[in-house]
């Protein structure tokens, strides 16, 4: 009996969570003439998953991992960075991470994830309204300028900037508060469409005139008023 529940047991986990896309590299990312190995999987089952990734220093044997895992659904994610990837002594290993398994970084938010950022910050609970149970105050800004739709991106923060950025609502499993360097990864696409990378032909033409038009995705709603642009992120 005892064989039969671990065989049950086994068979679960291997059911629930699966790793794909294993790579192991072995090659002198930080020029010292010694061998440095590199490991990395992706993770995941049917609601959570993400990427790991380990690089151990071929001459000091130190060992730097990144590990992403977290629910496919979420539209931002932070991922702290072990203190040691930002020595300079580990710069080649950093820019090696960055080069294959981030997306790309940007300096601050996009007017999209600003929104997302405000609200979280800028909500009221309500007790006693049968047909809403949050107000959130956003404060959606007009842009000027043609709207695209952003690709998946990260921010690089202190712990401060972060707590800044999202103050109480810091609550990934990838966070670790003893850390001082941390990613706020956003992922759009979750928002623009229902699967796969969003285009503007996900967007479906509600209201057209000659002063407004009004365009929604999955999760968005674009406000066009001539030259002025406005993007709003509704959930359900």
């Amino acid at each position: 009996m005892k064989y039969i529940l671990l065989l049950i047991v086994y068979f679960l986990s291997f059911q629930g969570f699966s790793q794909f896309n294993v790579r192991n590299y072995s090659k002198d990312y930080n020029l010292d003439g010694v061998l440095d190995t590199l490991y990395s999987h992706y993770d995941g089952g049917s609601s959570f998953g993400g990427t790991y990734v380990k690089i151990t220093n071929g001459k000091t044997k130190e060992i730097l991992e990144y590990d992403s895992f977290g629910p496919y659904a979420m539209i931002t994610q932070v991922v702290s960075i072990q203190p040691n990837f930002i020595l300079k002594k580990n710069k080649s290993f950093l820019n090696i991470l960055k080069k294959n398994y981030l997306p790309i970084e940007r300096k601050k938010p996009d007017s999209s994830l600003n929104w997302i950022l405000n609200g979280l910050k800028n909500s009221k609970e309500l007790t006693d309204n049968p047909y809403f149970n949050f107000i959130i105050y956003s404060k959606p800004e007009w842009i000027n300028t043609k709207f695209k739709l952003a690709k998946p991106y990260y921010i690089n923060n202190s712990k401060s900037e972060l707590i800044t950025l999202l103050g109480e609502h810091i609550y990934d499993d990838s966070y670790n508060e003893d850390y001082n360097t941390h990613l706020l990864s956003y992922n759009p696409s979750v928002l623009f469409s229902n699967s796969g990378p969003p285009k503007i032909t996900d967007f479906e033409t509600v209201i057209s005139s000659d002063t407004l038009e009004i365009l929604k995705s999955a999760h968005s709603i674009i406000l066009k008023k001539k030259t002025l642009q406005m993007v709003i992120h509704h959930f359900r």
